[in-house]
């Protein structure tokens, strides 16, 4: 049964590295501003992280018929499966596929927050663009523009209340 959570955990290394190849054309698309490519980026990304779903579920059963598990406990780690394989050569592989998946996680993650500040940068520049092209709104009101509001002179009534 180690073989097959070696040949799962090898499909979601696979995966997540080609998650980060999509994130890396994602990059590239927001800066050179490829709508449609990006639109199409997004659709294969949702895509792979459904697979990895999947695969993930698959993993975590896998895991919990390898290792017993304990009350209160959720699905064994694959660290905690690593200590309890007996065979030094699954350890090595599932030891590799560790710090592969580990790598490629954190690839990931620092290429998805570069993309998350293109994004951001992006929206910054087109509100700015936006509120240099609206026309500064003045207050509107019925006084004469010409009369200023602070003179002396005594400001009388239509209606004179003395009549």
């Amino acid at each position: 049964m180690p073989k097959a959570l070696v040949e799962t955990m090898d499909k979601l290394v696979e995966l997540h590295e080609g998650l980060y190849g999509i994130a890396s054309r994602k990059t590239q698309s927001l800066i050179y501003s490829k709508r449609d490519e990006l639109q199409q980026l997004v659709k294969k990304e949702q895509a792979f992280l459904l697979e990895i779903s999947e695969l993930n579920q698959q993993r975590q059963k896998q895991a919990a018929s390898l290792v017993p598990v304990k009350p209160g406990a959720g699905v064994p780690t694959l660290q905690e499966i690593i200590d309890e394989t007996e065979c030094e050569l699954m350890k090595k592989e599932l030891e590799l596929l560790k710090t592969r998946l580990t790598e490629a996680v954190m690839k990931l993650s620092e290429q998805n927050n570069l993309n998350r500040e293109l994004t951001h940068q992006s929206l910054q520049l087109v509100s700015t663009m936006l509120n240099s092209m609206l026309p500064k709104q003045t207050p509107f009101n019925y006084s004469n523009p010409q009369h200023n509001h602070n003179s002396a002179l005594p400001v009388t009534s239509l209606f004179d209340s003395k009549t």
